[in-house]
């Protein structure tokens, strides 16, 4: 009789263990789902703030402006400049020296002196997309401390700029001075293309 009684509540017992170790589990799943959902919006909110900086560089590129689109001063007001400068005088107009060379001068026409000189070539690119006048350039030199003028030569190497560049083109002229060797520690070269645009005083040493 004891021995059935102690079957019974053994197997009383081992019911209570299944039981309880089958109820335990249930939890189990309801994990899953939960380590599910946070993975999911991490990954959302890593690429969104990925994608979004790969895009805003484009409008501010965009919206730089062209280095050649303001004049360097104000109207008839004298700009100093390296030679290897290329300012703008008009919004779209630029000018440069592109070339200075040591030659011979000769006296081809009244007041001039035959000597060491200077060849300069001064070009106007035109970026814009109509034609600009060119009527009123004028071009002087001067040299040393005192700024002393330079006298022009109408030689074989001088050739005046044209009196207009086209759109998208680039035109040049020629131009030589007196200058004594000497005097080639300080060289001036002053643009002056119109009334409404700065004059740019190129300066620097002159090759002797």
């Amino acid at each position: 009789m004891i021995v059935g009684v102690a079957v019974v509540a053994l197997l009383a017992l081992t019911g209570f263990i299944l039981s309880a170790v089958l109820g335990g589990a249930k939890p189990g799943p309801t994990s899953s789902p939960s380590g599910a959902t946070t993975s999911s919006p991490t990954a959302t909110a890593l690429a969104s703030p990925t994608a979004s900086p790969s895009v805003s560089p484009s409008p501010s590129a965009s919206a730089a402006p062209a280095p050649d689109s303001t004049p360097v001063g104000k109207p008839m007001e004298e700009v100093p400049a390296p030679f290897e400068s290329t300012p703008a005088v008009e919004p779209g107009l630029t000018v440069a020296v592109t070339s200075i060379k040591a030659i011979k001068g000769t006296a081809d026409a009244p007041g001039e002196i035959a000597g060491p000189a200077l060849q300069f070539v001064v070009e106007f690119t035109n970026s814009t997309k109509k034609k600009m006048s060119l009527q009123q350039v004028a071009v002087n030199a001067d040299y040393g401390k005192d700024r002393t003028p330079a006298i022009e030569l109408e030689q074989e190497e001088s050739s005046m700029v044209p009196a207009e560049v086209g759109a998208g083109k680039t035109v040049k002229g020629s131009y030589v001075y007196n200058v004594p060797l000497e005097e080639r520690d300080l060289v001036r070269l002053l643009v002056f293309t119109s009334v409404d645009a700065p004059i740019i005083a190129f300066e620097g040493e002159g090759p002797r």
